[in-house]
């Protein structure tokens, strides 16, 4: 097991966000299922695109590597040709919902499963509930998580889902588009994470893919259309540009990040904007497709801040609210309890330890102004966790040791490389057990 020694950091120079997640996994997904080949540039280098490319192999995709982080996909045209009865997902959300789905089209069982997180802390059930309406079959162990086995085939018809995890939903409107044949309806009682449906409706508008959207309340599907091979260049994970951006907000450095494109689809480019609106010092340079970070006013201002929204910023954001004045209160986002880990209590856990201000609430947290103090923390094996805490001990005087930090790889591959280029006093260490 390593971890991360972390001293007080002032970031100069510039810095380029790795790829993002949910746009690299949903362009193999759509690659796969496509007719013809298609190339997919700048991709992450993470586990979860390796387990995500060995399951579509194991479901008759070829795959080929190539210089540079792309790779080439040669499609089965729906034409789902399974070489092995389990599909491993790892720690992957998106993977473990989205291909569930798939495998619950075909005419025999395939069981589909993962790490601990995956059959401990990842819902599955509000998907299985919608798909059995279309004629899947299931077993589980547990009602909530993997591993389970489904088998189907799925028929045209009207179902409704639960999608308080957007990628629920994201997974039932591609099967329905792609794998079931006939007119499906979609009703949706309750949507969170609105911005990653969004996402997935890109990814339509993009391949000519069909559907009708009410409101977000219902989606009718027109099934078995055909997608042609494409040529995808994946952008810069939002997500994971708020590491930075935070880091040199809240230790008063100067930075330039790089390869920002405010045109994506990504819902957490809205953390730019909130964080303007809180007095940051933030230069968007779209032409350029830069921002330009500068000294602020501290205190930043305190606000409310929609979860639902942001979900994945939950801890860094909470890291934020500590160098902010008043009251932050982060709501509606009870749903971050169902990530990696349990995220509300995880951060609020290892932030009381560097002595935050900062409570727990039933659908959130809130942060008061806090001087942070350098401690051993632990990541909770979560990559967003782990890299916010990461920029939370780039504040303290004293040194910081952040316990368990391989799960980092998930989505940023190489930020230590990344940050001691911008100035990070940020060390790998193997613990000594």
């Amino acid at each position: 097991m390593f971890s991360y020694e972390v001293e007080k950091t002032i970031f100069k120079g510039s810095c380029t966000p790795p790829p993002s997640k949910s746009h690299t996994l949903r362009a193999l997904l759509f690659a796969m299922l496509a007719n013809g080949t298609s190339t997919i540039n700048n991709c992450l280098s993470s586990p979860d695109t390796t387990n995500m490319i060995n399951a579509c192999r194991a479901l008759g995709a070829y795959i080929e590597k190539q210089e540079n982080n792309t790779l080439r996909v040669y499609g089965c045209n729906n034409k789902i040709m399974p070489h092995k009865k389990k599909i491993w997902v790892g720690n992957s959300g998106i993977a473990f919902r989205f291909l569930t789905a798939i495998c619950a089209t075909l005419s025999s069982p395939i069981t589909i499963t993962g790490d601990a997180s995956i059959c401990s802390n990842r819902p599955i059930k509000p998907l299985l509930d919608a798909l059995s309406l279309l004629g899947a079959k299931t077993i589980q162990k547990s009602l909530l998580n993997a591993p389970i086995t489904v088998e189907g085939p799925l028929y045209a018809g009207k179902t409704k889902i639960f999608a308080d995890d957007s990628q629920h939903l994201s997974a039932l409107l591609i099967v329905s588009a792609l794998l079931i044949d006939g007119k499906t309806e979609i009703f949706v009682p309750l949507l969170k994470e609105k911005p990653w449906i969004e996402m997935t409706l890109f990814w339509f508008d993009k391949l000519g893919i069909k559907y009708q959207n009410d409101n977000f309340e219902k989606f009718t599907i027109f099934g078995k259309q055909e997608i042609k091979g494409f040529d995808f260049t994946v952008p810069s994970d939002f997500s994971s540009l708020s590491f930075p951006l935070v880091g040199a907000l809240i230790t008063q450095s100067d930075l330039v990040i790089n390869n920002v494109d405010m045109k994506d689809v990504q819902g957490d480019k809205k953390i730019i904007s909130l964080l303007q609106s809180m007095g940051a010092n933030i230069t968007i340079l779209k032409e350029e497709k830069k921002l330009k970070i500068g000294k602020s006013i501290f205190p930043f201002a305190s606000c409310d801040v929609n979860g639902d929204e942001l979900i994945d910023a939950l801890p860094i954001l909470s890291v934020f609210g500590c160098f902010t004045s008043g009251n932050m209160r982060i709501f509606n986002a009870a749903n971050a309890k169902n990530k990696e880990c349990n995220r509300l209590s995880c951060i609020v856990t290892e932030l009381k330890k560097m002595n935050g201000n900062i409570c727990e609430h039933n659908d959130g947290i809130s942060v008061k102004t806090s001087t942070l103090y350098g401690t051993r923390i632990h990541s909770h094996k979560d990559h967003r966790l782990a890299l916010a805490l990461c920029i939370a001990a780039m504040t303290c005087k004293e040194t910081s040791i952040i316990e368990d930090i391989a799960c980092v790889k998930k989505s940023y591959p190489h930020f230590v490389r990344d940050m001691r280029k911008i100035g990070a006093k940020i060390s790998q260490v193997k613990n000594v057990l």
